[in-house]
């Protein structure tokens, strides 16, 4: 690979820039990332400053030839990518040494047709997880070891609060009260919520069963000893096998957080694997939340509650970003409308 040490550079300032002013996450900076690498990759790593409206019809042309991760690429990331370049191109063009180099008619030239941006922005209807799919998900898992009840109460506290991964695998005891049912996301706590919200957030009863493997976890965890600002959802014990360099996982926990959400994902795949069920990933999880919340709401003010649960700021949020249909779902909803008007 060619290394340009100039675009090296600007690159990292670009990143810092966007972290300490732009508040984004190091999850989108590395998206913005890959979108620089792939202009790269086009242009043979030649600087940035050498950019011409030429240069960026002909990386259209070639960026739609392209493929993402071995498949051809969709509009969408193609849009994506155009779009996080343009935002680069932006901030470059205001900085020294590159604004006498670079015209901001050409950078324009990387904007996608109206058409393109439209057919991005429609979101494919994915297939979700059924409330029925989580409970016999959950009742695959026997809860015979520490490891299994926490599992088993992972999966379900997942869908009664519909909060993300990264949040969760950050909680702590102290943050969940059992009494109320409800759940205080606080970032000075440790919770690592998107954009660092504080989010009041509630444990829903849309299932008995599950709601008991939750309080039955919280509660054997406090029994055992675990203090406030130990986590809720903790690590499999390491085991020595007599060699400072080899561990092996125990059906125990231990009071110590993971590193990330990662180690969620993989029990969610190996606890569907183990049930020979199909996996969905633990976001597809808050999508079934938001629709089970949704439903039961009776007016204006419900849904403004449910929406702030999420942490969005608007209702149109929660709806635009969840009530994403499958399409034998969507067909039972419009054929309950249809009954409910011929019943009038």
């Amino acid at each position: 690979m060619t290394i340009n040490i100039q675009n090296i550079k600007i690159k990292q300032e670009y990143y810092k820039w966007l972290q300490e002013v732009k508040g984004k996450n190091p999850a989108t900076i590395d998206k913005i990332e890959s979108a620089l690498t792939k202009y790269e990759e086009y242009s043979n790593y030649e600087e940035f400053a050498k950019f011409s409206k030429e240069k960026a019809l002909s990386y259209k042309a070639w960026l739609k030839k392209s493929s993402y991760r071995d498949k051809p690429i969709q509009i969408s990331t193609y849009c994506h990518y155009l779009k996080m370049l343009k935002n680069f191109y932006d901030w470059l063009l205001m900085q020294p040494g590159y604004k006498s180099k670079l015209s901001g008619n050409d950078i324009a030239y990387l904007n996608t047709a109206d058409s393109e941006s439209k057919v991005s922005q429609q979101g494919r209807l994915k297939k979700n997880p059924s409330l029925e799919y989580i409970l016999r998900l959950t009742a695959s898992i026997k809860g015979n070891s520490e490891v299994e009840m926490r599992d088993r109460a992972l999966i379900a506290f997942t869908v009664l609060t519909g909060m993300r991964d990264s949040a969760i695998a950050s909680l702590p005891v102290g943050c969940v009260d059992l009494e109320e049912l409800e759940v205080y996301q606080d970032p000075k706590e440790g919770v690592k919520t998107k954009f660092s919200k504080q989010i009041f957030s509630k444990i829903f009863n849309f299932e008995p069963a599950l709601l008991k493997y939750v309080t039955d976890w919280v509660e054997f965890l406090k029994e055992k000893g675990f203090k406030n600002d130990d986590p809720v959802f903790p690590r499999s014990k390491s085991l020595s096998k007599g060699n400072d360099l080899c561990f092996e996982k125990s059906d125990e926990v231990e009071p110590v957080f993971w590193t990330g959400s990662g180690r969620i994902r993989n029990i969610f795949k190996n606890r569907a694997k183990d049930a020979k069920m199909e996996y969905y990933n633990p976001h597809s999880f808050r999508k079934l939340t938001a629709h089970l919340a949704l439903e039961k709401c009776v007016n204006g003010e419900e849904m403004a509650a449910v929406s702030q649960h999420f942490g969005h700021e608007h209702v149109a949020t929660t709806i635009g970003s969840y009530v994403n249909f499958n399409s034998f779902k969507l067909s039972q909803v419009l054929k309950k409308i249809d009954k409910r008007k011929k019943n009038e």
